[in-house]
């Protein structure tokens, strides 16, 4: 016997399968959806089984749940997009196995406050405002933190209502009253009162008052007598007391009290008779008192120093050589003045070129006219050789001729010097002829 056997194969299929939690797989006519292993055979052609096998793997899907919390007005950026209003959001990614995975956001917006205020202050206060002065009309902002994290504005608008200063500006006369704001002012000086306005600031009132005096002048005013001047309206002549008011530029009276006096006319000057000096160079001035008025001297030409001007007789030096003048004025108040005056000639010395001593009494001493006793001058002759033959330290024009042991001179020329002090006054040639 001869056996011819044939083995047929049965087959093993294999299939391995990914699926999506959530998803279902059909598998020979059944349905999975759990990760497994699962078998179905099948006859073949030749009565053998097929043996096929289901490797099923059940992959997840994630769901990433996120939640954002930003403040009213800013932006949240999530995914690539951004997003301002609160809300759910969603987005997916395929993960390495080919599921999704499923992102969920939910944001939440939190309020950003604005807290207006206003206020209202008077020029001058202060508003003091979260910790801080404000003094200027405007608007002003401020922030906080909420519990949340997000700013609170605070905005204040404040008014500044304005406070009024009103100046008045008054001057009276002294002993008027002013009234102001209910009140009496008599005395220079400023004052203050105020009243609030509609909106309750105060409406500040200065008053700068001036008091302006009132004047009263005494004066005194002297005319002559036959003259006259206008006092308080009208022409007056006689001595008295007379008033007048007049009005000051501030307005207020001035009284002005006027003395008047009435002088006489000085009657006449008299500065006594002219006076002639020889060599000398002082006396004393002779005027006539006067009977109305004062009178004084005064140099009207020449030179002298008078001791009292005021004096009638009054001493007078350094008079000079020839004519001096002197002018003796009466006056009395303003009448006009009257005046003498008087002259007070000095003469020169006259010294002679000779004389003869011999006794006949004539021209017999060496006489210099004007040398008096109030001249007290040294007198020194010399001969032709320069010998000193003659002195005296008081000449008294008494020089005969003879030398200083009394023994007459030879007939001759001799030089002699006249001095003053350590001034030399006079020098020349006397010539002795016997």
């Amino acid at each position: 016997f001869e056996l011819v056997l044939n083995v047929n194969p049965t087959y093993v299929i294999l299939s391995v399968v990914e699926i999506c939690n959530g998803a279902t797989y059909t598998w020979h006519g059944n349905n999975y959806t759990t990760t497994g292993i699962y078998y179905d055979s099948l006859l073949t052609t030749a009565g053998c089984d097929s043996v096929f096998e289901l490797n099923l793997t059940v992959n997840p899907v994630y769901s990433i749940n996120e939640s954002a919390s930003i403040c009213d007005g800013e932006t949240y950026n999530w995914h690539g997009s951004n997003y301002t209003t609160a809300g759910t959001y969603y987005d997916s990614l395929q993960s390495i196995s080919g599921c999704d995975s499923i992102f969920e956001l939910t944001l939440n917006i939190n309020p950003v406050y604005t807290i207006p205020e206003s206020a209202t202050i008077c020029d001058g206060d202060t508003y003091s405002w979260l910790g801080n002065n404000y003094t200027i009309a405007g608007v002003y902002y401020d922030s906080l933190l909420t519990s949340a994290g997000c700013d609170s504005i605070f905005e204040l608008v404040l008014n500044v209502n304005p406070t009024y200063v009103i100046l008045s500006v008054v001057e009276i006369c002294n002993g008027a009253t002013y009234t102001w704001h209910g009140n009496n002012y008599t005395t220079t000086g400023t004052y203050y009162d105020s009243l609030l306005t509609t909106v309750g600031c105060d409406s500040v009132f200065e008053l700068n008052l001036t008091v302006n005096s009132v004047y009263s002048i005494n004066d005194t005013i002297s005319i002559c007598s036959g003259d006259s001047i206008l006092l308080g309206g009208a022409y007056r002549h006689f001595a008295g007391v007379y008033y007048d008011t007049l009005i000051s530029i501030a307005g207020c009276d001035s009284i002005i009290i006027t003395t008047l006096t009435v002088n006489s006319l000085p009657v006449n000057a008299d500065a006594g008779a002219d006076q002639k000096l020889s060599y000398i160079f002082e006396t004393h001035l002779d005027a006539i008192p006067p009977t109305v008025g004062v009178g004084q001297w005064s140099v009207v030409s020449g030179t002298g120093i008078i001791s009292n001007s005021y004096d009638p007789n009054s001493l007078v030096e350094n008079l000079s050589l020839g004519p001096n003048i002197f002018r003796w004025t009466v006056t009395n108040g303003v009448c006009p003045p009257v005046f003498d005056e008087t002259v007070l000639f000095v003469n020169n010395l006259i010294i002679p070129t000779g004389f003869s001593p011999n006794g006949d009494l004539q021209n017999d001493y060496f006489i210099i006219d004007g040398l008096t006793d109030y001249s007290v001058l040294a007198f020194k002759v010399y001969n032709k050789w320069g010998i000193q033959v003659f002195r005296t330290e008081n000449y008294a024009n008494n020089w005969d001729g003879k030398d200083n042991n009394g023994k007459d001179l030879p007939e001759d020329y001799y030089y002699y010097i006249i001095k003053s002090g350590n001034e030399i006054l006079y020098n020349g040639y006397v010539l002795i002829k016997r």
